[in-house]
């Protein structure tokens, strides 16, 4: 019908958000490494993600092989790891990460020089986020 054509055309135009993002800009930016996600639901990655897409739910030993890193805003029941923010505070802070992407569900941030693990100390820093915060 008319209207369903109509329809799919506005979702169409519609920008995109969330983890449907992340594909295009790593194409655009020519990143083919290893991503680290915290905060957003594993029916996202899945979904939007290319199979073959090496995603870590936890910082790995060898920081090398990360090029994007992807924060969830707080949402209801989703955990959002202190390691993972304090890492991305930290590299921010040092210029070796920079935000590229940031919509309502997420924040994209891409390596621009080696990355830093987290002190003990930038992870005990980082508040508390429950997982009742955003029901």
């Amino acid at each position: 019908s008319v209207s369903a054509v109509r329809q799919t055309a506005h979702v169409a135009g519609e920008p995109r958000e969330g983890a449907s993002v992340v594909p295009h800009l790593r194409a655009r930016l020519h990143l083919h490494g290893a991503l680290l996600a915290t905060g957003i639901y594993d029916s996202e990655t899945s979904l939007y993600l290319p199979e073959h897409t090496r995603l870590f739910k936890a910082i790995p030993a060898d920081l090398g092989q990360l090029d994007t890193i992807i924060v969830g805003q707080p949402r209801c029941r989703t955990s959002i790891a202190p390691s993972i923010r304090a890492l991305v505070a930290a590299n921010l802070a040092a210029g070796t990460l920079r935000e590229v992407h940031t919509d309502r569900l997420l924040h994209v941030y891409v390596a621009t020089g080696p990355l830093r693990q987290p002190t003990a100390a930038e992870i005990a820093a980082q508040p508390h986020l429950p997982l009742s915060d955003h029901c």
